[in-house]
């Protein structure tokens, strides 16, 4: 099984993408894990470019994949319930892509190809932060389905 990380924009400043690395270094050691990234809008109105960088990101997407959309209005999942939805998703075999917008969040055509809409936090964050939070809890979470140390109740 194979899990995809699909954002909107390339990982800066260097701590960013040191962070990422960091966690999806580790990720990978219980689950083969990639990012790919897509170009971020030059268009200077919010709602055009979200729609724009929202083709971009489903452009190529297997119909059979699992989208999970990253979203302030998702749902909110603690960390069990995150590893237990990855390992159900795991089960099911289909490419799990988990899926973050940029800076004015993801077009209604994302959200509708999801199949689920999930929040990382009541707080709002960065895209570039959250992309670092999401890998780190997709790491979280692999650690709680493995029974490994990492998780403390």
């Amino acid at each position: 099984m194979h899990v995809s990380l699909l954002t909107v924009g390339r990982a800066r400043p260097d701590w960013i993408r040191d962070a990422s690395r960091v966690y999806l270094s580790r990720l990978n050691r219980l689950l083969p894990t990639t990012v790919r990234e897509v170009k971020k809008s030059s268009l200077p109105n919010p709602s055009k470019a979200v729609e724009q960088e929202g083709k971009r990101l489903l452009s190529g997407l297997a119909r059979e994949t699992t989208l999970l959309a990253m979203d302030e209005k998702g749902a909110y999942l603690n960390s069990m319930e995150f590893s237990k939805l990855l390992n159900e998703l795991l089960q099911n075999g289909k490419p799990i892509v988990f899926v973050i917008g940029g800076a004015f969040g993801l077009s209604r055509e994302v959200l509708d190809r999801a199949t689920k809409i999930i929040s990382l936090s009541k707080l709002t964050f960065p895209h570039q932060l959250a992309r670092i939070v999401l890998l780190e809890q997709i790491y979280r979470g692999m650690t709680i389905v493995r029974g490994l140390p990492y998780h403390h109740v």
